[in-house]
Formats: C-alpha cells, structure tokens, sequence
C-alpha cells in the first residue's frame, strides 16, 4: 500500500557542501608526509586508508525535535571516534535503481599535525557538526516511497573493502516501501515470506560491514514490532554484515 505523497520539503545541500570543499581548496595546506585530496582531505594512496563511516538517514517522515538531536548527537559522537584521515559520507535513502546514490557530505576526519594550523582542523570539524545539524533540520518527510534495501546496497558498493574498518550508520524507522517489498500491510511479514526469493535477490553486498541501527519509532504504525526488528536483524546478516547495535530513538 503506497504511502500518500507528501509535500516535497527536502533539499539536499549539493550546493552548501560543494561551498564548504571549495572554501577550504583556497586554504587548505598540508606539511604532512601522507598526501591529501585538496577537497575531501583523504589520503590519496590507498595504502594510507583507514576506516570508512557511512551514515545512510531515511527521511520518509519527519523526526521530533529530540529525535533529530539524538540522532545528530550519536553521529558526532561516532565521528569524534574516529581517526585522522578516516572517511565519513553522508546518504539519504533513495532510488538507486539506475545508479548509485550519491553522498551529499564526503570528507576525512583532519590530522591535526598534518596542517600549519591546528585552528583549520577544529574549524573544519566544527564546520561539519553546524551543516550536519542544520541539514538534519530540513529532513520533514520529503519522500513518499523508502526503499531502505536498495540504498543499502548502494552505499556498501561505495564502501571497498580496501578500507580497514566498514560501517554504515543506519538512521530509519526500518519500514521498506519500494517495489521490492511494502512493509505497511498487515500481512507484510506473510508476503515477506511468499517473495523470500525475490527478496533474496535483491540482497546487499554487506560482507565485512558493520551496521549500526538507530531506529526511529512511528506510534500510529502497529508493525514497527518486534518481528521487524528481527526481520531486518536476519537479513542483513544473511547479506553477509554484522548489526553491532541496535538503539531506538524515543522522542
């Protein structure tokens, strides 16, 4: 059953993050003896790469306040534990039928002694925490299908396994409505069940990747129950990742 389309509210900022690289190609200077992509800060020898962070937001509905602020805390919280060099990309669920999802934010934590000015890093870490939040402001349920599975698999493609550590941060209320499967019937899980094969063949590519789930809870949707969860739980594992958590977003 498709969810009625709502008003389209939500703009990707191409045009803020493209500012943000563009600003620091003027004034970027590295002295480090890892060589660095002007724009994205990563190193540019693959033997140089480290951990790679992916945060995957489905924005199908709007999140509450507290939800929006748990969330933006959680991500910078993962970011701030990541390493010098290590690459963080941001997604939103979308169609990927045709071609790749494109991250809106790409850029590697800054190596504080790789600059002549340790102020550049903070800055461009706090430059990160501001756009990060405000972009998670404009996330008011712009998409009226959520085709979470297909993103998944579009987004673990972008994740090589050259990269030492894979994860991908999951932000959804897990309730896949795409040609693939919709999840808001209550006989979703018996359907589940009828087109496991299609299903199956749809799977992502998630062998060696980590997923983190924050789960946003929809009170007026009855099958956002514990069989989802579990739904999901196996099949990402039988995608071949792992879930190293599992945490909902009250609020």
């Amino acid at each position: 059953m498709p969810r009625k389309k709502k008003k389209d509210s939500f703009l990707l900022p191409i045009l803020a993050a493209a500012i943000f690289a563009a600003g620091f190609v003027a004034c970027y200077v590295s002295t480090s003896k890892t060589a660095t992509d002007p724009v994205t800060g990563c190193a540019l020898q693959t033997d140089n790469l480290g951990s790679a962070l992916t945060i995957l937001l489905d924005s199908t509905e709007p999140y509450s306040a507290v939800q929006l602020k748990q969330v933006s805390n959680r991500i910078i919280s993962a970011v701030e534990g990541l390493r010098p060099l290590d690459r963080v990309r941001i997604y939103t669920v979308g169609d990927a039928s045709e071609k790749l999802l494109a991250p809106y934010f790409d850029f590697c934590k800054p190596d504080p002694n790789a600059n002549e000015s340790p102020i550049l890093s903070r800055f461009k870490l706090a430059n990160f925490t501001f756009m990060l939040e405000e972009n998670l402001q404009k996330m008011q349920g712009s998409r009226s299908n959520s085709p979470i599975i297909a993103s998944l698999g579009s987004v673990a493609a972008d994740l090589p396994a050259i990269y030492d550590d894979r994860r991908i941060i999951l932000v959804s209320d897990l309730i896949e409505n795409s040609e693939i499967i919709s999840m808001y019937p209550s006989d979703w899980l018996a359907t589940a069940e009828r087109e496991k094969r299609n299903i199956a063949a749809k799977r992502p590519m998630l062998s060696g990747i980590y997923l983190e789930l924050l789960f946003i809870p929809r009170p007026n949707q009855p099958q956002q129950d514990v069989a989802l969860r579990d739904w999901w739980w196996s099949f990402i594992e039988d995608s071949g990742g792992s879930v190293a958590r599992f945490t909902p977003i009250s609020g």
